[in-house]
């Protein structure tokens, strides 16, 4: 390896410079620019925080994220929910009018809203934006999974009978 200062390597716009001296642990190999650290010592080092802290984020502030969240649980559910009915067009009101046109039930399976884990999704066709109404996401998917197309539909049932 050729031998440059740290200074020339900046000059340069190089990321490592090689003094040919041993670091403080007794590498002889290229520095970073940036901090002056041997690159084995900065290896090893990132090998070590990663093996204490493999998610790399400190038990602090994972602490810190889950408190925040179940301290506004309900603020983020909230928002998300306002943000998917955005893309839509609809505000919460015309959601739950929706809700309340259809009583609360899938407008497939009739399964009540009640006995839904999770609140029903808003339907709509992919090509003209429409709104058809508020399924489960069961039926949701399956729709989804047949391209919205009626033809396919027909010939799953079809087959099933």
């Amino acid at each position: 390896m050729k031998i440059i200062s740290k200074k020339e390597a900046q000059i340069l716009g190089l990321k490592n410079y090689f003094t040919g001296l041993p670091c403080k642990r007794g590498h002889v190999a290229a520095r970073l620019v940036k901090s002056g650290h041997c690159r084995v010592c900065a290896n090893e080092n990132a090998k070590h925080l990663y093996s204490v802290n493999k998610d790399g984020c400190s038990d602090r502030r994972k602490a810190e994220r889950k408190q925040h969240y179940l301290t506004n649980k309900k603020e983020h559910g909230q928002i998300s929910r306002r943000t998917r009915l955005r893309k839509y067009g609809l505000t919460e009101k015309e959601y739950e009018d929706r809700l309340d046109q259809q009583q609360y039930r899938c407008a497939i399976c009739n399964v009540h809203q009640n006995d839904l884990k999770v609140r029903l999704s808003v339907d709509h066709c992919h090509r003209t934006g429409k709104i058809r109404g508020l399924l489960c996401t069961a039926c949701n998917t399956a729709i989804g999974k047949f391209h919205d197309d009626p033809i396919l539909l027909l010939q799953a049932i079809n087959y099933l009978t």
